[in-house]
This record gives structure tokens, C-alpha cells and sequence, in this order.
């Protein structure tokens, strides 16, 4: 199974955030076969970072990840009349916005949908968070078909505590 990171992840990982029952959850998901990805777009967050000790370490945990080598492109380039809707770029030749990150940003917050475009975009099986507010509410009450839609991806947004349950770990 292939596991999408969200830096709220991370950045708990780094301030010691985790309730008991997510630093199990984590402990467990550590000692399994899975492999864990995240993207550029976290460490662009990373960057804002403004305490050097926590800049550090998110920008090495980003290192241990691989970096930007899963980072997927979020725009193509539209050539004729029928790979974009005429008018949205001039005459449907240039750079458009991938349709599937055009549809997540109506349901989630543009960095959020950004974060789950990579993870479906890489063919994630989950994208593991701890965004109850903006991410896991809305994917749990279908908002705006998104539930739906993830799973037609193959991908499954959860936290530590649900992932375990759903890996049987």
C-alpha cells in the first residue's frame, strides 16, 4: 500500500502533538511494510517554518522522504480546441489546471486539495492526516461527492487511528 503524508503529520511528529492513540497508531504504521510518500508541497510549507530547530527537522524529514520525486504536475499543456473549454485558455492551447485538482478545490481548501491531487495523483492507496476541520469532515460527509470521488482514484482519506483499523495492523 502506498501511504500519502499530510504535513500536519509531520509537523505533529516534530512538536510532539500525537494524543496516545496517534502515536500508537504511528508506532504501528512504522513498523509495517508501507510505503509512505508525500510531496514538494509539504516542504513548501515547511519553509515557513520561523523556528530554525523545526525548519530543521521538517525540512530532513522531507529529505528522508525522497523529496519532489513524487511531485505530480498540477497544470498540462492544453494544444487544441478540445483539451480545454474554449475561452478558459485562448482558442485551448496553453496551460490549464488539471480537472480533478479544478474539481478537489470546490470541496476542500486550495492547499488541501493540492496535497490530495498529489496523493491521487501518485496513486496513493491513503492520505493519512490529521485535519479533522477541513479535510476529514468534509471527506466523511461526502461533501460535495468527494468521498466518491477519491474512491474512484483508489485513495482513502484517514487518520493514524482509522488507518490502522483499515490495514488490520
Amino acid at each position: 500500500m502506498k501511504i500519502y503524508v499530510d504535513n500536519n503529520i509531520l509537523s505533529a511528529i516534530i512538536g510532539n502533538q500525537f494524543t496516545v492513540d496517534d502515536g500508537n497508531a504511528m508506532q504501528k504504521l512504522a513498523l509495517s511494510d508501507h510505503e509512505f510518500i508525500t510531496s514538494q508541497i509539504t516542504k513548501q510549507e515547511m519553509d515557513k517554518a520561523t523556528v530554525p530547530k523545526i525548519k530543521g527537522a521538517a525540512l530532513f524529514i522531507y529529505k528522508i522522504f525522497g523529496g519532489e520525486k513524487f511531485l505530480n504536475k498540477e497544470t498540462y499543456s492544453a494544444s487544441g480546441f478540445g483539451d480545454a473549454l474554449f475561452g478558459a485558455v485562448p482558442w485551448g492551447g496553453g496551460e490549464a489546471e488539471q480537472p480533478s485538482l479544478s474539481l478537489l478545490r470546490q470541496a476542500f481548501e486550495p492547499d488541501d486539495a493540492r496535497h490530495i491531487f498529489q496523493a491521487l495523483s501518485s496513486h496513493s492507496d491513503f492520505f493519512l492526516t490529521l485535519d479533522e476541520k477541513t479535510i476529514l469532515k468534509r471527506y466523511r460527509s461526502n461533501y460535495m461527492n468527494m468521498q466518491a470521488f477519491c474512491t474512484k482514484g483508489k485513495l482513502k482519506i484517514v487518520n493514524p487511528k482509522e488507518l490502522i483499523k483499515e490495514l488490520q495492523l
